[in-house]
């Protein structure tokens, strides 16, 4: 009587270890997949905390249940609970693991079209600023320019040309933010991946925005300045001479009028000069290596 039930004990405890092994099998799964970089050990440890508490909840169910049972139905019991860990293990790592090559690759494609965007915009700002370069404005203010009908009627269009062709950078810089806000709001990934994009675009694109809208109001500015003066010389035609290249005019007023607005075309160009030496500041910064 006693060698059987020793020969029952000693079974028992046999399926007691195999299942044991693959209880420990179950929870090396995630772990080993997680140490090949499968995906991260925060994902590893909601799998073990996860993988206990059902554990836990089995075991108690069936010491509960199976509490009228031999040593050898109670064993059985709990390989059948062990391996069912192991396939829960496996299935849930094969899943999470294909989830995870699909949201990296999810992410390289958004990393790669939020460059696109990048690159788009910087071509685009290139083309603008060529633009602008190509509008000639160094005349429009000289001795030559301000007495002559034709040649500050031409200046003028020069200047509502450069107006316009700043719209289209501000156009530019806006289109730049919204196709970038709109590729965060549509990624289909998760939520802090989308705020840490968005909140990475935010603070080096406000930099940016900050320098463009200082030149542009500097530049706005100095042509306002322009546009004042030759509204000056259009006004005075006719009533102003050349005296050692400079102009010279008749009437009392006038030459302070004309002083006073040089001293305003001056402060503006100046002003520009120090946006624009902002802006050439960020782009070496920009340029370093990291």
């Amino acid at each position: 009587m006693n060698e059987v039930v020793d020969v029952k004990a000693a079974k028992a405890k046999s399926i007691r270890q195999t299942a044991y092994v693959l209880l420990a099998c179950a929870a090396a799964v995630p772990l080993v997949t997680s140490f090949a970089g499968r995906f991260s050990s925060e994902v590893a440890g909601v799998f073990l905390g996860r993988a206990t508490v059902v554990f836990a909840l089995a075991a108690f169910a069936i010491r509960r249940g199976w509490m009228g049972q031999s040593p050898v139905a109670k064993a059985y019991g709990l390989l059948a609970l062990c391996g069912g860990l192991l396939c829960w293990s496996v299935a849930s790592t094969v899943l999470t693991t294909d989830a995870a090559n699909n949201s990296k690759a999810q992410r390289s494609t958004v990393e790669v079209q939020a460059k696109e965007l990048l690159a788009s915009f910087q071509r685009h700002l290139v083309a603008i600023d060529k633009d602008l370069n190509s509008i000639d404005l160094s005349d429009a203010l000289t001795p030559a320019g301000l007495t002559s009908a034709a040649a500050i009627s031409a200046s003028r269009a020069k200047i509502t040309q450069y107006l316009s062709t700043l719209d289209e950078r501000d156009q530019a810089i806006k289109k730049y933010r919204a196709d970038i806000e709109a590729l965060a709001r549509n990624v289909d990934l998760d939520e802090d991946f989308r705020q840490g994009m968005v909140k990475g675009f935010n603070s080096t694109s406000t930099k940016w925005e900050k320098v463009f809208e200082e030149i542009g109001t500097s530049q706005r500015d100095l042509l306002a300045s322009m546009t004042a003066m030759l509204d000056f010389a259009e006004a005075n035609l006719g009533k102003s001479q050349m005296h050692d290249g400079q102009l010279a005019f008749q009437k009392p007023g006038q030459s302070e009028r004309y002083n006073a607005l040089v001293v305003s075309v001056q402060a503006s160009a100046a002003r520009e000069e120090t946006a624009e030496q902002h802006l050439r500041q960020m782009q070496q910064a920009s340029a370093q290596p990291k």
